[in-house]
């Protein structure tokens, strides 16, 4: 119900992570993940994408609001796109013929809030 009420929307995957995150953060709003998952599996490149972005966005003065959001910046805001190479997706991305495409899967991204830091005016 939060995404639909939202005033802006971006979609973001693992290539434009930095950007997703930075474009948010430059509204000063909350953000609210929503992950595509596949067959109703949060998958490994759905965390990598929540972690990579939550790293950007605490890195821009975001506070995070509850546990979810905290476990997958530890466990995946800094791991390396290999990481999702033993996922379902890319196994299917294989045995369908796209090798290359594993690469480069585009995701989705966490189902966790993070609320913005106070800041005092300059």
């Amino acid at each position: 119900r939060a995404a639909r009420e939202a005033k802006d929307v971006y979609v973001g995957c693992l290539r434009n992570a930095a950007t997703t995150a930075r474009i948010a953060a430059s509204t000063k709003r909350d953000v609210l993940f929503l992950a595509a998952c596949t067959r109703g599996e949060f998958r490994d490149e759905d965390r990598i994408l929540a972690g990579w972005t939550t790293r950007h966005l605490t890195a821009s003065g975001y506070e995070i609001a509850d546990t979810l959001t905290s476990e997958i910046l530890d466990q995946w805001g800094n791991a390396p796109a290999s990481a999702m190479l033993q996922s379902p997706s890319v196994a299917f991305l294989h045995s369908a013929g796209f090798e290359d495409q594993s690469r480069s899967s585009s995701v989705g991204a966490a189902t966790s809030r993070m609320g913005e830091r106070s800041r005092l005016p300059t």
